[in-house]
């Protein structure tokens, strides 16, 4: 199973229920034992420069290209967050 990194801006430009749904949409699928995270700019900015995917996609095209959603070292989707069948599915894709 591959590792799938959300990473999110928090700028406010999310609304407080799309924040919510993909917190709790995480957490289902960890309950389930997808190996998924997610990442805040403001709490790991360090982390956004060393992943280098998400490097790309910023220095590309800026921090307006969040939230982005890598799977193993992939973008899968920039822009907005991914639902829970998205997730589900490449949850199932293998290394």
């Amino acid at each position: 199973m591959k590792h799938i990194a959300i990473y999110e801006p928090t700028d406010g430009s999310q609304k407080p229920a799309e924040l919510l749904q993909i917190k709790l949409v995480v957490q289902s699928l960890q309950k389930i034992g997808v190996d998924i995270s997610i990442h805040n700019i403001w709490d790991e900015p360090n982390l956004y420069a060393e992943v280098h995917p998400l490097e790309r996609v910023l220095l590309g095209e800026g921090v307006e290209s969040l939230p982005v959603t890598i799977v193993g070292s992939e973008v899968y989707k920039k822009g907005c967050y991914p639902d829970y069948a998205e997730l589900l599915k490449w949850s199932e894709s293998r290394d």
